[in-house]
């Protein structure tokens, strides 16, 4: 006869080879002769887990426990049953249980550490698969893991090792490869990054992520076009999934095919209505669309919005003092705080704002910190480095730190923490600057404006309540490294300059058929377009419309490298600038103005079509708006005729700016602790 554990043996056996019912016969007969043997109660529970049925599965490692205390794996393979049945909490205990039994472990702290990743506790996960490459330096698949969750928190350079080590461990191993490429992505260092994703193909053809991320690389390189081959073949890899697919869109709204990138975000949608990147994604490229009517706009982020919001529970409540004049804590949310847009018109805040009123705190999701991430940390009342947190813990965070307005700077564009705000988790939440339309949350109660960017009767657009500014929704910081003003181009050449540095998705065929409309009326001049990603057929094709609009070869340039000074040193070749429509260029008509360039603009019917009449009007320059299509050809006609007035505009524009209301903090800062104090209050006569 068999002994117990030749009979253990042999039914663990066809557990492996998954004769379930085969093995579950031999240990129930087993647990008939002996029924206090917990091997044979534990691996009946496994086989449980396995076979579906974790609530046997709990109770019969259970009862192994119950008769053997003190075998580690127990608890651990215990821990899995809860984590089968969603009981967090239960299956954390049980895989901590299990590491104190045995420290020296090293299969018990990997399990409590992919755990700790599901429950979303890295920082306690990063702790325990350290552990687990201390005990098991030999195995690649802990390295690669703990690599994955030091990226999570932000922890590139120690990421990228353990990644490395993973590789050395095992060469052939594809995922440590990609994943190490997504670091190197994240941190900027795109030819490393390619090369990463290029070995991981050649170790699996046929794997779509590394194709998918591939892709990303050669678009932030400006190689647009193979980064649309690269994500159409993730596509083809991976047809059903609309991650591969949201992908694609973004990488065809860089090369300005609107419709084609909107087309395929739809796609992203059917696959999976409520992925909210792809959710994301798609609202924010509609604000490019010049067919699509304000009315439209408004309801299409309505309808898409509120699957972020859906299924979460209202708020409890809030343990926020309703003071009306005691100091506020304000905290901006955003992953651009960094060498980004949204820093040249946060710093006014930062800079200026009365610190015993209002308490002013960054919530950071800044994969890549630089100067600009420093300056403005050391400048904020608080600061959180929020990388790697969840929703619901950032939602927690602000709770905790009992945040009284809570301000996303980020909308629909990348990175955005819409899931946070959707939340709920301060009385007072906000939209501002880094997003040119409602959001859509019927959790974010106002949106920061003025009355040139929203006019009176907007209101109807947006989900949230105006509120405008009265000196001008936003202040811009100059860049400290921008180069002199140069000469007017002109003066030198006798040939006007006009000059765009758009993304190309605002430069549609109206846009460019405009801007030819420009060039022929003033004999001589060229168009100067530059952007990164102006190479191979999607240079051609913004060139085949120009062409198509009647200008010459010789009356254009499409430029991909820009001079060593940066993008700006470009405005030293540009005389006048041109905005596009429906979306105009906030940020690109604050640079071009500090470089000296004025702006043509035309009025839109939209808050994305009015910043730049916004910035004019603040800068004194509302002689530079147009109100339709002859006009804004005449504004630029009119001041490319008169080379000695462009002269003096440009010699003196800088000093003009800095005196303006645009670049006035003191003014800016007053009038958003204003704003502010008003939103409390609002908040505070409610509760009543």
């Amino acid at each position: 006869m068999a002994t117990v554990t030749e009979a253990l043996d042999l039914a663990l056996k066809h557990h492996q080879a998954g004769r379930l019912a085969e093995a579950e016969r031999i240990y129930r007969q087993i647990l008939a002769a002996m029924p206090n043997q917990p091997d044979a109660w534990h691996r009946l529970g496994l086989l449980a887990c396995h076979a579906g049925n974790p609530t046997f599965g709990v109770e019969a490692i259970t009862r192994a426990i119950s008769i053997n205390p003190d075998d580690a794996a127990y608890y651990s393979n215990l821990g899995a049953a809860y984590q089968a049945l969603g009981r967090t909490e239960e299956a954390l205990k049980n895989h901590c249980l299990a590491v104190k039994i045995n420290r020296n472990w090293p299969e018990g702290h990997f399990t409590l550490g992919l755990a700790l990743v599901r429950a979303n506790q890295l920082r306690d996960a990063a702790v325990a698969l350290a552990e687990t490459t201390r005990l098991a330096p030999q195995r690649p698949e802990p390295f690669n893991e703990l690599g994955i969750v030091l990226a999570r928190l932000g922890r590139m350079d120690e990421a990228a090792d353990a990644f490395r080590q993973a590789t050395r461990l095992r060469p052939e191993y594809a995922d440590a490869y990609n994943n190490l490429g997504n670091v190197r992505l994240s941190q900027n260092r795109l030819d490393e990054a390619i090369g990463r994703y290029q070995k991981a193909i050649e170790l699996k053809p046929n794997y779509y992520q590394a194709h998918a991320h591939l892709g990303i690389a050669y678009s932030r390189q400006g190689r647009t076009h193979e980064s649309i081959v690269c994500l159409e073949h993730a596509v083809e890899l991976q047809p059903n999934s609309a991650d591969p697919q949201n992908n694609l869109g973004n990488a065809l709204l860089v090369a300005g095919q609107l419709d084609r990138a909107l087309g395929v975000f739809r796609t992203a949608l059917k696959l999976d209505p409520n992925f909210a990147p792809a959710i994301s994604n798609y609202l924010f490229a509609l604000n490019y669309d010049p067919a699509i009517e304000p009315e439209r706009l408004a309801e299409e982020h309505r309808t898409w919005a509120g699957r972020l919001e859906a299924g979460l529970p209202a708020p409890a409540g809030y343990d926020n003092a309703p003071e009306p004049d005691r100091a506020l804590r304000v905290a901006y949310v955003s992953p651009d705080f960094r060498r980004h847009p949204v820093s040249a018109f946060m710093l006014a805040a930062l800079t200026q704002g009365n610190r015993s009123r209002m308490q002013t705190i960054l919530l950071a999701d800044v994969m890549v910190p630089d100067a600009t991430t420093r300056r403005l940390e050391s400048l904020a009342d608080g600061w959180h480095d929020t990388t790697g947190m969840s929703h619901e813990q950032l939602a927690e965070l602000v709770r905790r730190e009992k945040i009284d307005v809570l301000v996303d700077l980020t909308g629909h564009t990348s990175g955005n923490r819409l899931g946070v705000m959707a939340r709920r988790p301060a009385p007072v939440q906000v939209s501002y600057i880094g997003y040119p339309a409602t959001t859509g949350l019927t959790s974010i109660q106002y949106l920061l404006t003025d009355d040139i960017v929203d006019p009176a009767g907007e209101e109807r657009l947006y989900t949230e309540s105006l509120v405008r500014l009265p000196g001008g929704f936003s202040c811009y910081t100059p860049l400290d490294d921008a180069p002199a003003v140069s000469p007017l181009p002109a003066s030198g050449s006798g040939r006007i300059t006009f000059g765009a540095l758009q993304t190309l998705a605002k430069l549609n065929s109206q846009v460019l058929a405009l801007w030819a409309r420009v060039v022929r009326q003033v004999p001589g001049s060229r168009l100067l377009i530059a952007r990164d990603v102006l190479t191979g057929p999607i240079a051609q094709a913004v060139a085949d419309q120009l062409l198509a609009a009647g200008l010459k070869p010789e009356d254009f340039e499409l430029r991909h490298e820009f001079p060593a000074g940066g993008h700006l040193a470009l405005y030293r070749e540009i005389d006048i600038a041109l905005d596009p429509f429906p979306w105009s260029g906030h940020t690109t008509a604050c640079e071009a103005l500090w470089m000296g360039v004025p702006t043509v603009s035309l009025v839109g019917h939209r808050h994305a079509g009015r910043m730049v009449a916004s910035v004019l009007s603040q800068a004194g320059l509302r002689d530079w708006l147009a109100r339709d299509a002859d006009e804004y050809v005449a504004i630029a006609a009119r001041a490319a005729g008169d080379l000695d007035a462009m002269a003096a505009l440009r010699s003196g524009m800088r000093q003009r700016m800095a005196a303006s209301a645009l670049c006035d903090a003191a003014r800016f800062a007053g009038e958003l602790e204003q704003a502010y104090r008003g939103m409390w209050s609002d908040w505070c006569r409610q509760r009543g």
